[in-house]
């Protein structure tokens, strides 16, 4: 059922464990870190983080969210290459855990070669993404999260959220 998520059970599997990691003591002060300088919502920022890790040689995924809320609908993507298209609008092409490039046609494999797999930033700093079924977009003003978490960070095993209290 292509309604359930990734029809291979392999990265079925590793999302699993990726989302499990994003409620350790690690990430939490990560994301805390975002939200404190508020840079949760700004796509700009999420272009030159992907930029900065990618530089060390640390992947990324890219989190967003529908509204401010989580709850409203979220999803993670992995990008692999940005473009500076000028004039201050820039792109991170994704991969989309819930289009697979081996499906045929607009729901897989055109979606990638066609370049639709990408979140737009625009000098403002505000971002987009297309989901298929609908459009994520935020900017640093409002709407919805956009936020880059190094593998770094989110691909660890650490202690649980409790820990932020005991420090």
């Amino acid at each position: 059922d292509p309604t359930v998520g990734p029809s291979d059970p392999i990265l079925r599997r590793a999302i699993q464990i990726m989302h499990g990691h994003q409620l350790t003591h690690r990430f939490l002060l990560f994301l805390l870190d975002v939200i404190v300088q508020n840079q949760q919502r700004n796509g700009n920022y999420a272009f030159q983080q992907y930029q900065y890790y990618t530089a060390k040689n640390d992947p990324c995924l890219i989190s967003v969210t529908k509204s401010v809320s989580p709850a409203d609908g979220a999803h993670v993507v992995v990008p692999f290459f940005s473009e500076d298209l000028g004039g201050g609008t820039k792109r991170l092409y994704v991969y989309d855990p819930n289009r697979s490039y081996y499906e045929a046609g607009a729901a897989g494999h055109d979606y990638y070669h066609n370049r639709l797999n990408f979140i737009e930033i625009t000098a403002g700093g505000n971002w987009s993404f297309d989901m298929g079924s609908e459009v994520y977009s935020g900017g640093p003003g409002s709407g919805g999260n956009c936020v880059v978490i190094p593998l770094s960070v989110a691909g660890k095993k650490d202690r649980l959220p409790q820990s932020l209290l005991a420090e």
